[in-house]
């Protein structure tokens, strides 16, 4: 059955990018004020419903320069539920990271939870040769590496399903994409930039 409206692929969405994000900043929760976790609940509320038109649209610019006849909808579907597939990574990763800093926070039995974890995926004989490397910063070393796993996955079914949906070659589509994805990188840098030079401006000397 086609689906020829954005609800389904927009609650889709919606879902895992607010699920995301939650477990991505539950380990944070105490470092909020009230209004802090207010402002970060409207925030999170707004970007989902407003992100992913954002994000298609600015990847349908290059994808409409190689296709005229291209359509939003497409765009939109192929951005939207490939987007998922990173959100999935990150909820993976951070569910990881909640139930290790869970273990090494805890004091069962006294026991030094992050020096036997290092033990266990180390042995005794490595320790000496680590300094500060443990297996605490050696998973995150591998979160940020899964996380780019899944980068490169959510790119290449991206440019699958913008091939399928718009029928247009993989030269053309993967074109699509990596235009679309640097011109969402150069608005970012800009706006950062924009954004600190507003706060120093606003610092008197």
């Amino acid at each position: 059955k086609k689906e020829i409206k954005y609800g389904n692929a927009l609650k889709f969405f919606i879902f895992f990018y607010i699920l995301a994000t939650v477990f991505d900043t539950i380990d944070n929760l105490k470092e909020f004020d009230l209004d802090g976790l207010i402002f970060g609940i409207i925030y999170i509320i707004i970007a989902a419903f407003t992100l992913p038109f954002i994000i298609s649209g600015l990847f349908h610019i290059p994808i409409k320069l190689f296709n005229k006849r291209s359509n939003y909808l497409n765009t939109f579907k192929s951005v939207v539920y490939s987007t998922v597939i990173l959100f999935i990574y990150q909820l993976i990763a951070s569910l990881i990271l909640i139930i290790y800093q869970m273990i090494t926070d805890s004091n069962l039995l006294g026991i030094n939870f992050p020096r036997m974890i290092d033990y266990l995926f180390f042995g005794q004989k490595f320790l000496s040769f680590l300094g500060d490397i443990s297996f605490g910063s050696t998973l995150y070393a591998f979160m940020v590496l899964f996380l780019l796993i899944g980068t490169i996955h959510t790119i290449i079914i991206m440019i699958k399903g913008t091939v399928i949906l718009q029928k247009i070659s993989l030269a053309k589509a993967a074109s699509s994409i990596i235009i679309g994805g640097a011109l969402i990188i150069g608005i970012i840098i800009g706006f950062t930039y924009l954004l600190i030079f507003l706060i120093i401006s606003s610092i008197p000397f």
